[in-house]
């Protein structure tokens, strides 16, 4: 919480001192404005310790061996030097500060200018404030505020976390929750405690915020205007302007209404989980609405369905959804895996569980969090592993230590790298350049450009002067030519180094191989299904049933045992899908079905594989949308058409949009600004300058008549904008 005011305090001072210093060989003295002596220069220094140097009552401080003491105007001592500080304040009454007997804390009381105390010396701070004090105590280490009068009657209980003047009449004070209530001298509660900011606006008012939304009181504590508003600015001094926070309406997609907000904003985070931003700060509520935390964070991010990562400035901490804190906020780094949290701060690293306990009983200097059964640690200059009670598993003697994949982990040992297993025994011995975890059970170990792949027993499965790199295939291995060839992940050649290039992997089961410009196709287990030396050309991407290939600079279709089902006619081929192959003649697009008629003639530019029987084509620059049996659906007459993630279509029409489902039917005309899917079947429509949601059958959810809509995935919850309403309100 920030406060901010107009005034802290002030000590009671003479405007202008009646008295000079003099200095001699480095001593000080003091005398009259007519220069007559009144206290010869043998003291440190004479005066108060603010730095003021006026007598109150003819009494003055003075310095020495580093303490302070009272004297009198006329050189008599009044105390000994004693006071850690000395400083004048109303009624001639002197706040002392007195170092304790036995350690170097310093206690404060108050003196009259006999040097008799009037207030015990049992505060930890004394700071005047008109006919008051504000004092502080500590109890169990815990500092607390309170305010007294100068017979030490107490006006308002030593119990808050700070008090503050806000002006000579008018305080806040601030609880353990971090909130600030408006009290006055008298010890009166003027509000409850709902201030998370205040700062004066003019000599009578002050602006102040509460979870995220500001007020207005005036200089004697009366709420002028209620925490309601985005934000509040004076016209004058009698007239203000209110900006109301913007409305979202919650709403079911059966149009039930359920709650709403006066945010900036709504994010849904997770299951039952939402966040409500205004201004820079958000909330957690729960998709009922019901407020889980109102303690504002700049950055909240979910790490489970139960666990939130937020930021406060640049520290994080961990909460859980019910708003209950994990982890403090007071970390650089905070890294999850369940069930540990990895956190650094300047004292090093710390592992945390989920019942908030430190596992780790010294901070060290570095950690590998992501290991599969021990975590990688370095303590000072060695690395060894920790287990996941924070005990050292495998002590520290590595020069590097890499995470475990695996039973298995590469380290570095005396200058060379080898790998371990869970208990610390040596698999490969730390005798090489390189080694790394190819597979679990299937290591790579590379001196110089000599490589080999060992097991788990060490053992030699394979060796090459070749690269290699890891696939989804299994291993490939790289030749200085360039040539290509495949190991399996045991280690056993499958395929020789004859290939020139590899696919990614096609339909979750195949790659392409090119060999002297000749493609094959082979599965993931090294299977060749089409051989190149069938003089297929190219081979296309496939989804199923039929693959394009050119053969003899023409193009086709085969299936997967390697027979030609479509002739190798045609100018060039699409995906195959729905029994339907895309086929262009003499530059045009068309269809041929698995019996090799030409079901829908090449009359067009551009055509999409078929999805649930309809096909999206171009004539010139015009799209409309061709069923099976080559019917246009949708007229010829848009500029571009899309299909959306539900299997619908969205259709643009100049600067207009519009709707057709998956089986080619129009449903939304196209006159929309904007239009987006939502969720299947759920659409955020614009028009004129407003938003609703239709379905796909043309009914409306939400009407046309919002700002803004939104939609919550996660909860199935619609959420509409009202922009919020602009206040001009007379303050009389």
């Amino acid at each position: 919480m920030t406060l901010v005011f107009l005034l802290l305090f002030s000590v009671i001072t003479s405007a202008t001192p009646d008295v000079k210093l003099i200095r001699e060989n480095g001593k000080v003295g003091m005398a009259d404005i007519d220069g007559n002596l009144l206290i010869p220069a043998i003291y440190d220094e004479l005066g108060w310790s603010s730095g003021d140097i006026s007598p109150s009552d003819q009494v003055v401080g003075y310095k020495e061996n580093g303490l302070w003491g009272l004297i009198t105007t006329s050189n008599k001592k009044v105390t000994e030097a004693q006071y850690v500080s000395l400083i004048p304040t109303k009624g001639e009454k002197i706040i002392a500060g007195l170092k304790g007997k036995y350690n170097n804390s310093v206690l404060y009381g108050l003196l009259n200018t006999n040097g008799n105390p009037q207030i015990g010396f049992q505060y930890e701070s004394i700071v005047p404030t008109g006919e008051l004090l504000i004092v502080s105590q500590a109890i169990n280490s815990k500092v607390t505020y309170g305010m007294i009068d100068y017979r030490e009657r107490r006006v308002i209980p030593i119990i808050y976390e700070t008090i503050t003047l806000i002006n000579d009449q008018l305080l806040a004070v601030t609880n353990q929750t971090g909130k600030a209530a408006l009290i006055n001298k008298e010890g009166v509660s003027l509000t409850p405690f709902i201030i998370d900011e205040l700062e004066p606006q003019s000599e009578s008012l002050y602006k102040f915020s509460s979870d995220g939304h500001i007020g207005l009181f005036d200089n004697k504590g009366k709420i002028r205007l209620p925490a309601e508003y985005k934000s509040i600015k004076l016209a004058d001094a009698n007239t203000a302007i209110a900006q109301e926070y913007d409305r979202w309406e919650a709403t079911t997609t059966n149009k039930e209404e359920l709650f709403y907000f006066q945010s900036d904003t709504v994010v849904p985070i997770a299951h039952n989980l939402l966040l409500s931003y205004s201004g820079s700060s958000g909330r957690l509520f729960s998709a009922q609405g019901l407020l889980l935390d109102s303690i504002f964070y700049e950055h909240i991010v979910p790490l489970d369905s139960n666990l939130l990562l937020v930021r406060d400035g640049q520290t994080y901490g961990v909460k859980d959804i019910s708003g209950e804190l994990i982890l403090e906020v007071e970390h650089d780094t905070i890294i999850y895996s369940n069930p540990f949290f990895y956190t650094q701060s300047d004292k090093g690293w710390h592992v945390f569980d989920k019942y908030k306990r430190q596992l780790t009983m010294d901070p060290l200097a570095e950690l590998r969090p992501q290991g599969e059964l021990l975590i990688a640690a370095r303590e000072e200059r060695y690395w060894g592993y920790l287990d996941f009670t924070g005990k050292v598993s495998i002590g520290y003697k590595y020069d590097e230590a890499g995470a475990f994949v695996g039973e298995h982990a590469v380290v570095k040992y005396l200058g060379g790298y080898g790998i371990i297993n869970s208990f610390g025994e040596w698999v490969v011995p730390a005798q090489h350049e390189r080694v790394e975890i190819i597979k679990p059970n299937l290591f790579l170990i590379q001196n110089g450009q000599f490589k080999q792949l060992r097991n788990q027993r060490n053992q030699l499965v394979f060796e090459t002067y070749n690269s290699i790199i890891n696939h989804p295939i299994g291993l490939v291995e790289k030749d200085s030519r360039g040539k290509l060839g495949f190991i399996d992940p045991k280690g056993n050649p499958k395929l020789r180094l004859e290939y020139d290039s590899i696919s990614d992997v096609l339909s979750d089961q195949y790659v392409i191989l090119i060999r002297d410009g000749y493609y094959s196709l082979v599965t993931l287990d090294a299977k060749i299904i089409i051989p190149d030396y069938s003089q297929f050309e190219k081979i296309f991407p496939f989804t199923q049933d039929f693959i394009g290939m050119q053969k003899g600079g023409k193009y086709g279709y085969f299936d997967l045992d390697g027979r030609l089902r479509i002739a190798n006619q045609y100018e060039m081929v699409g995906v195959w899908q729905e029994d339907r192959g895309p086929v262009m003649l003499k530059g045009k697009w068309g269809f041929v079905d698995s019996q090799e008629r030409l079901v829908i003639q090449p009359y067009y530019d551009e055509v999409s594989p078929f999805v649930n029987g309809v096909s999206i084509a171009r004539k010139g620059t015009s799209y409309g949308l061709l069923d099976k049996e080559g019917t246009e659906v949708v007229e010829f007459e848009n500029d571009l058409i899309s299909r959306l993630p539900s299997g619908n279509y969205l259709i643009r029409k100049g600067n207009k949009l519009g709707l057709a489902t998956v089986s080619g039917r129009q449903s939304l005309a196209t006159i929309y600004d904007h239009l987006e899917e939502l969720a299947p079947g759920l659409y955020h429509v614009r028009r004129r300058g407003k938003s609703g949601i239709k379905d796909d059958r043309n009914v409306d959810i939400l009407s046309l008549s919002y700002d803004n809509v939104a939609y919550d995935p996660i909860n199935e919850i619609i959420f509409s904008k009202t922009k919020g309403a602009r206040h001009t309100i007379p303050l009389r």
